[in-house]
């Protein structure tokens, strides 16, 4: 998926992201650090549904593929 769909991909890039802001989100000022921290957590969360669903969703249809191929 993340080499042919592009919405996925930029899916997983977001993700890279924000994780990256979330492991330095220490480094941030004290009166700055916790609002910023809870905002990359829900964002981390939030994507990884994203992906997860895109994932089940991809899965599903590969599925359905195999159970029923398409006729000539």
């Amino acid at each position: 998926m993340f080499e042919a769909d592009q919405g996925f991909r930029e899916m997983c890039e977001e993700l890279v992201e924000a994780e990256t802001a979330l492991s330095r989100v220490e480094q941030l000022p004290e009166p700055k650090r916790a609002a910023r921290k809870a905002e990359w957590q829900d964002l981390v969360a939030r994507l990884t549904r994203e992906i997860e669903v895109a994932l089940r969703e991809n899965q599903a249809f590969a599925q359905s593929r195999i159970d029923n191929p398409p006729r000539p």
